[in-house]
């Protein structure tokens, strides 16, 4: 008889607390997947245990349900000791409209390879979100509210291939997020609110391949130059999108821009936002 474990998914637990058990749903059997439907937690209640098979499950996602808040003893945990039963590398919690993410959510993910937390409500990442995750080569985290990101939150993955932070409101992206990040191919900051981009600087990461950066505050001349220094180091440009445009294209160009006059303006807005909010 294959031994079934219980692992702790989004719980915090006493040895008197009694949690519901969620399953995986038999609706939507796949190979070596935790299929999680219609869990509906608040920010106050948000403790369960899912019930799955570690010998046989590589991946855990969920589908229609609503989890604001992923709690500290993580979505890995298990009651038992064995290495072989913190197997998960991937985790799908797209759509589950999250909004706060403790800091010790994912420490039990050893294996983690790729999470994906797209479509969600994240606003902030505390620096050890994924600091026990050192085996991570994907992170989604596209469509969320994010406007800055510490300069620890990823340097300790060194393994990481491709960082997707598209369509959040990120007004500066320093190199030194990604200085750690000596595997990285692929950097997505598309659709986001940056007035500048140091790509020389970016460009230190020796396996980029590609990055795309359309449909932010650039001005025009500035994105040209950029586009230079990077065919010239053979590092695609891609000029895809996520979500709507930002700003209307004034030429037949496939990169949407600023010219001078716009950039100085929407540049002074955001400036003078700045000075009020640190006043």
């Amino acid at each position: 008889m294959s031994k079934i474990v219980l692992f702790f998914l989004i719980a915090t637990v006493t040895a008197d607390e009694l949690l519901k058990i969620e399953r995986c749903s038999p609706l939507f059997a796949e190979l070596n997947t935790c299929t999680l439907v219609n869990l509906h937690y608040n920010k106050t209640n948000f403790e369960f245990m899912a019930h799955y098979d570690p010998v046989s499950t590589l991946k855990v996602r969920v589908l229609n349900s609503s989890l604001p808040k992923l709690g500290k003893n993580g979505i890995c945990m298990t009651k038992y000791s064995s290495s072989t039963d913190l197997s998960i590398t991937e985790l799908d919690l797209k759509n589950a409209e999250i909004e706060e993410i403790l800091p010790t959510a994912f420490e039990n993910c050893v294996a983690l390879q790729k999470i994906n937390l797209k479509n969600n409500k994240i606003a902030i990442l505390e620096p050890e979100t994924f600091s026990k995750n050192r085996e991570l080569q994907i992170i989604d985290l596209t469509s969320n509210l994010i406007r800055s990101l510490h300069d620890k939150i990823f340097a300790d993955l060194t393994n990481l291939k491709e960082l997707r932070l598209c369509n959040n409101f990120l007004v500066e992206f320093e190199p030194q997020l990604i200085a750690n990040c000596v595997n990285l191919e692929t950097l997505r900051l598309d659709s986001n609110e940056l007035f500048d981009l140091k790509v020389q600087k970016i460009t230190k990461n020796e396996n980029l391949k590609t990055i795309a950066f359309n449909n932010n505050q650039l001005r025009c001349a500035k994105m040209r130059k950029i586009e230079e220094n990077l065919r010239e180091k053979n590092i695609f440009v891609d000029p895809e999108y996520e979500g709507r445009a930002k700003i209307i294209p004034t030429n037949d160009s496939q990169m949407l821009c600023l010219d001078d006059i716009a950039w100085t303006a929407a540049h002074y807005v955001f400036m003078y936002d700045k000075e009020t909010t640190d006043d």
